[in-house]
């Protein structure tokens, strides 16, 4: 593996400016590619603008709405697209949705967000998964190397740039993202699919659907790879690699036409090696040893949905999830279960008002376990949140504006009652625009380790103790948002998606200096969490899609961002000042741009390509770079489909965290080159 990639390494040991337009020119060769005669049936053409704009989605207002008309930055990658852009894991997938930062820090994590503030495991974007949040109350985020779906399975992924705490409660900060799995119905059949590659050295899933009667359908799947770890910048290996195994099950039964019920579950287990860092009581105080991460977790979500007359919905959604993670040596075990029941009844009062009501409880139980390195203040305990939540969704004129008002009032174990109100406008002048804009606010909530933890020690430049100390007196942060956007559809052939946004942050989680320990054995320097940031993000986010040819798209997608923040505490100590509230500032890039090409050849080849660019991030500082995917893809037959995909093509670079040791060598993100057939039958 380290031969080839230093081949490859050989290949493109040229000026950074050389490679940057030999992938430019890549992607032209790509783009002027003959538009020959398509087949009868093409794959992403399956839809035209006039249907994309009319897909429904749910994320927004709690309810079915139009793309183009809901008032919110909103974007949706369906499940066809997913397919053509090779993506091989939900990140991925996420990676040319504007406003929305995917950064790979290795093999295993990634650092998501939307909107800037992002960090590893980041903390102010929701994500869920069929409806069942998967944002971990224990280090405040979404644990990624947990989170798989088959990837063939996902109908759609909705993403909301923006906060969406009324729908959705707290932590939907920045953003959420949906994302919605196929049917039982859809999913009829036998679909085999396997692959092998470079870094992906093989993967595969298995899924078969049955229909139980006219109304009623069952499908079962398994899924897993086993992937190769990253490289370090001075050619050495990481050490990092993983694999996983996944399978699990969805039911579709139409009781009546007025009820519908699912019935669905997942279990899973990965085995991770990682570089972790451990805590010694002598010098050198800190041990680089390499250990093994182990996950496994499992749950079960039900939803009834029952349609009254005039148009009321009622839907009842219960889900359990269970998750542990064990690195022996660091943190021992961490276990966690939760139980949520969802409430939602939607009822039209008039030809122009619908209104929305919602009532949620959560109950959530933890058993971790003490390490020298990881300790807490107390080992198990059981924590819960109860919300309710009220919408209205006015047309103020017919088939012309729209106001959507609400609130949710929600109810913390460590914060008590938080509330979270928004108010969205929207105006269609003609039936090729769409003007919105909205005004909200949203929260996040302290986690376990924030609150709880006892003694996290980190690294030190001289021998001291550095432990982290949590806080139970912690806030929640507050984000009033502004926002605006604009649409516009050409016929059939072009459109355009436009955002501005203005975030004003308060009582944002820093860290500060408690006084030092000096007569023990060595000294120790503790800090701990508290609300002393404060600050602003603002930007544009523009997308846009054409169709230059019957069987040729192209899409754009641009971000720019900036973030000051501001500090209300002095420096209290030597090691804690303005290094943090940099690092907040600093890890989300100023300006990315993306542009992709997807086009049908005669004799049912698929090609696809695009470019990406992502400007440096300023601490940790990481530098600039610009790569490309491509894929090419052959339908042998109706039944049969083969593709090889080249992802991150062009020099390995780092992507985001800090250089070990001091120094610049971190992990880089490597060409990875694989083939995946896949078979339905």
């Amino acid at each position: 593996m380290a031969q080839t990639n230093r081949r490859l390494e050989g290949t493109l040991a040229c000026p950074r400016a050389t490679r940057h337009r030999a992938l430019a020119c890549l992607f032209l060769l790509l783009c002027a590619a003959p538009v020959a005669q398509a087949r009868q049936q093409d794959s992403f053409g399956e839809l035209d603008f006039s249907q994309l704009a009319k897909i429904k989605v749910t994320s927004v207002t709690r309810r079915p709405e139009e793309l183009f008309h809901s008032p919110a930055a909103v974007a949706v990658v369906r499940g066809e697209e997913i397919r053509r852009l090779g993506a091989t894991s939900i990140p991925e997938a996420l990676r040319l949705v504007p406003g929305v930062q995917v950064t790979r820090i290795d093999s295993q994590n990634w650092a998501i967000t939307a909107r800037g503030l992002n960090r590893a495991n980041a903390n102010k974007l929701l994500v869920l998964i069929d409806g069942r949040t998967v944002y971990s109350p224990l280090f405040d985020g979404v644990l990624w190397d947990q989170q798989h779906v088959m990837m063939e399975d996902i109908d759609r992924i909705e993403v909301i740039r923006g906060p969406g705490g009324t729908q959705w409660g707290a932590n939907a900060v920045n953003g959420v993202v949906n994302i919605v799995t196929r049917s039982a119905e859809g999913t009829q059949g036998t679909l085999l699919v396997a692959g092998v590659g470079v870094e992906e050295r093989g993967f595969g899933s298995a899924r078969h659907g049955w229909k139980l009667s006219d109304d009623a359908s069952l499908r079962a799947y398994a899924t897993g790879f086993n992937r190769d770890g990253t490289e370090l910048s001075d050619g050495s290996d990481f050490g990092d690699d993983w694999a996983m195994g996944q399978a699990g099950f969805r039911l579709d039964w139409d009781r009546s036409a007025n009820d519908k019920i699912t019935f669905q579950g997942d279990a899973y287990a990965t085995h991770e090696d990682q570089l972790a860092t451990l805590a010694l009581d002598m010098p050198p105080f800190f041990e680089m040893r390499h250990e093994t991460l182990s996950t496994e977790g499992n749950n079960l979500l039900g939803r009834w949905t029952h349609r009254m007359p005039k148009g009321s919905e009622l839907q009842v959604q219960l889900y359990f999830d269970r998750a542990q993670r064990v690195l022996e040596d660091q943190f021992g075990t961490l276990d966690l279960d939760t139980v949520d029941l969802d409430i939602v009844q939607r009822m039209p009062a008039s030809k122009r008002t619908t209104w929305t009501f919602g009532l949620g409880h959560r109950q959530m139980w933890d058993n971790l376990d003490d390490r020298f390195t990881v300790s807490w203040a107390w080992l198990r305990s059981a924590y819960r949140r109860e919300s309710g939540f009220v919408q209205a969704e006015i047309e103020l004129v017919p088939d012309k504006v729209t106001l959507t008002a609400g609130t949710k009032l929600e109810w913390h174990e460590y914060t008590d009652f938080e509330y979270q109100p928004t108010l969205r406008l929207g105006w269609a002048p003609d039936a090729n625009q769409f003007v919105w804009g909205a005004v909200s606010r949203a929260v996040r909530t302290p986690s376990r380790s924030e609150v709880s933890v006892r003694s996290f020690l980190l690294p030190a430049q001289f021998p001291v103790l550095r432990p982290v100390i949590g806080n139970a007196g912690l806030e929640a942060e507050d984000e009033i948002a502004w926002e605006a956007g604009y649409r516009f559809q050409k016929e059939s052939r072009f459109m355009i998606d436009a955002a501005i946004f203005l975030n004003r942050y308060n009582d944002l989680v820093s860290v500060h200096d408690l006084p030092p320990e000096l007569g023990g054995p060595f000294p120790v320097f503790p800090f701990t969490f508290d609300n002393s940031l404060h600050g602003t993000s603002r930007g544009l986010e523009v997308s846009a899609r054409w169709l230059p040819a019957a069987r040729w798209r192209l899409d754009f997608a641009y971000t720019l961002l900036h973030v000051d923040l501001e500090t209300e505490r002095e420096p209290t100590g030597p090691f804690l000042s303005e290094e943090s509230l940099e690092i907040e500032e600093g890890n989300s890039p100023q300006t990315e741009w993306a542009v992709r090409s997807s086009l049908d050849l005669p004799r049912r080849w698929e090609l696809d390509g695009s470019l990406r660019y992502v400007s440096r991030l300023d601490s940790p500082e990481v530098p600039s770079y610009l790569t490309g995917d491509l894929r090419v893809g052959w339908h042998v037959s109706d039944l049969l489909e083969v593709s090889l995909t080249g992802r991150s093509i062009g020099p390995a670079h780092p992507e985001f965290g800090p250089p070990l040791s001091g120094d610049l060598v971190r992990p880089e993100v490597q060409t990875r080159v694989f083939l995946t057939t896949l078979w339905r039958f």
